[in-house]
């Protein structure tokens, strides 16, 4: 799968008194572009449409290098296809200048119902357009 990439400006309350972006924040950069696939694909809508959530039960980052204040990052967000539980995104993170790797993580996630009853088998439906997506890529 072609991964989803997203540009993010590091700011200034991001960064400790050297200028270098905390360590938390990789997590909200992951997150961005966990949604900016999710946003351009069909799965998000399903996920919508069926009134799911999609809480994370494992998450976890290697640090390589450090991001700094005013350093454009480019998150890369690809999405695997191993388990019918749950899904299972892998993240990079790039400085710009120089494509630099910082950081490489994943996040696994179940799909529950509104009323917190978690599906223990993804939905048919919903594996296939994982696979459909793995195959052709986010445009």
């Amino acid at each position: 799968m072609n991964p989803v990439r997203v540009e993010i400006k590091v700011r200034f309350g991001e960064c400790d008194f050297m200028g270098v972006a905390h360590h938390s924040h990789y997590f909200h950069w992951f997150e961005l572009g966990r949604f900016e696939l999710l946003q351009n694909s069909a799965i998000g809508e399903y996920i919508k449409t069926n009134g799911f959530y999609f809480p994370v039960i494992d998450i976890g980052c290697k640090y390589r290098k450090g991001a700094v204040f005013n350093d454009i990052v480019i998150v890369e967000t690809y999405l695997r296809t191993k388990s019918k539980a749950y899904l299972e995104f892998d993240h990079k993170l790039f400085r710009k200048k120089g494509r630099v790797l910082l950081a490489e993580g994943f996040s696994k996630h179940v799909l529950t119902t509104a009323d917190g009853q978690m599906l223990y088998r993804l939905p048919e439906k919903l594996l296939d357009m994982v696979s459909l997506l793995c195959e052709e890529g986010v445009s």
